[in-house]
């Protein structure tokens, strides 16, 4: 028998899983993803240009930071819970059949800026990153380096001096491309791989570069904790997607920490899509 609105999918939802459900509000207008299935921050409401206020040191992140997190997160007795997203990605008005194809729910723990895309000796600018507050030994964390502001058209390679979740410093990343097409735009989040037999990552001490981009540009790193990922049943349209009825939501149902900074990080199909709004559905239970 269908469901008569979407009151008796919440029922349905609370029934199947307990607790409350809630809906909380999400937009991330007028910003552009870059093809080739670059991961993107899509932080609240914020432009290329004003991704957020650029970090001038490294700055742990929870709910109250409004211009990264979804927020209000609403009061649990129990643990917060991501049952679902429902959006509308929008499309550039050059390309209407570029869009995201996916978005990353993360929980952002903090980030940092003033990096330079010409230094090649090893940059510690507002490093070491401000200590974790949530995921504290840094188990299942991850990590990458963020572009505030554009860097240079010239590709370089990028290792990170890191200390792991067992604490052992001076581990050192896989080295990965850094700058040039694809890695080089404002909001780009290029992910860094541990070394190998590492679980996470607790902090980080210093950046360095094989080369220069060839522009100066501004950049830092930031660490977050995936939650789940979501997978668009249709790129052009709304999109209704959740852990029970179709299989667009990957991870389960991730638990939130109460003070989380829930964000999201987004991949394009193809062409440009300049941003994404709708709802992310949240349990109590």
């Amino acid at each position: 028998m269908p469901l008569a609105d979407f009151d008796a999918y919440k029922t349905l939802l609370k029934s199947n899983l307990g607790g409350e459900i809630f809906i909380v509000d999400w937009t991330s207008s007028n910003y552009t993803i870059r093809s080739n299935d670059r991961l993107m921050a899509l932080f609240r409401g914020k432009r290329p240009d004003n991704l957020a206020t650029v970090p001038t040191a490294s700055v742990a992140l929870n709910n109250t930071n409004t211009d990264v997190a979804v927020v209000p997160l609403p009061s649990a007795s129990g643990k917060l819970r991501i049952y679902g997203y429902k959006t509308a990605p929008y499309q550039s008005a050059n390309n209407p059949n570029g869009a995201m194809s996916a978005n990353l729910f993360v929980d952002v723990l903090n980030f940092s800026g003033g990096m330079n895309g010409t230094i090649t000796t090893e940059q510690t600018t507002n490093l070491p990153t401000a200590a974790l507050t949530r995921y504290t030994t840094g188990e299942g964390v991850m990590a990458g380096l963020i572009v505030w502001t554009t860097v240079g058209t010239t590709a370089a390679g990028v290792t990170v001096n890191y200390t792991n979740s067992d604490n052992v410093s001076g581990r050192t990343s896989t080295s990965v491309q850094f700058g040039g097409a694809n890695y080089r735009e404002a909001g780009a989040v290029i992910l860094v791989p541990l070394q190998s037999g590492d679980k996470g990552i607790r902090s980080i001490e210093g950046i360095t570069l094989s080369g220069s981009t060839g522009t100066i540009g501004d950049f830092g790193v930031i660490m977050f904790k995936p939650l789940a990922m979501s997978f668009f049943s249709d790129m052009n349209y709304n999109s209704d997607m959740d852990a029970i009825s179709t299989s667009s939501v990957s991870g389960g149902f991730p638990e939130l920490e109460n003070n989380a900074c829930l964000s999201m990080f987004g991949f394009s199909s193809s062409g440009n899509m300049i941003g994404a709004l709708g709802s992310v559905i949240i349990g109590d239970a």
